[in-house]
């Protein structure tokens, strides 16, 4: 009986994942990956503007639409919630690819080894924050994306992540020279 279940609620899952799936196929593109040395710093530590973390690597996706631009595309970082990477981070990419906006899936947590639901516990926001601001400097060199049309959108705690990296004081410390995000976007802001 418990079989019966598991096959019923698998056929479901199927039946609301395959428009998805073929929605997925209509914003077709290139997509590269990219990982970026960051670091790990407590809130002390990034409030203080410290740059010696613990060492980390962390890796993201960088979705291209198919559709080219007169120039060079505009770009979004896009930074998780407390829950990681989501189909909720998916539909946004592809939302954005479709209307021509290059988006870099940026993953904090994965590379350090953190499980979704304990982030709090182990790693500051300000540290997504410094994540965002290392994915800015890798977007602004790529030959394909306008570095003047570089936001950023987070969730949850990426959010936090992405209104904090709007703070004069924080870019100069920890955001390339020259550059930084021509927008912040928060979603379920704390």
């Amino acid at each position: 009986m418990d079989w019966e279940w598991r096959l019923m609620g698998a056929a479901g899952l199927f039946g609301l994942l395959l428009p998805a799936l073929a929605s997925s196929a209509d914003v077709q593109g290139r997509a590269e990956i990219h990982s970026l040395g960051t670091v790990t710093l407590s809130t002390q530590q990034a409030l203080l503007g410290g740059k010696n973390g613990k060492p980390a690597m962390v890796a993201g996706e960088l979705r291209i639409p198919t559709t080219p631009p007169s120039g060079r595309f505009p770009a979004l970082v896009l930074l998780h919630g407390g829950n990681g990477l989501t189909m909720s981070e998916e539909w946004w990419a592809q939302e954005f690819n479709s209307i021509g906006v290059a988006v870099f899936l940026l993953d904090s947590f994965t590379g350090r080894g953190v499980t979704p639901g304990d982030e709090q516990a182990e790693m500051a926001t300000l540290t997504m924050m410094v994540d965002g601001y290392r994915a800015l400097g890798m977007l602004a060199r790529h030959a394909r994306i306008d570095p003047g049309r570089i936001a950023v959108m987070g969730f949850s705690m990426g959010a936090a992540a992405a209104l904090y990296a709007g703070n004069e004081r924080f870019r100069r410390m920890y955001a390339p020279p020259d550059i930084q995000f021509a927008a912040h976007i928060g979603l379920y802001t704390p």
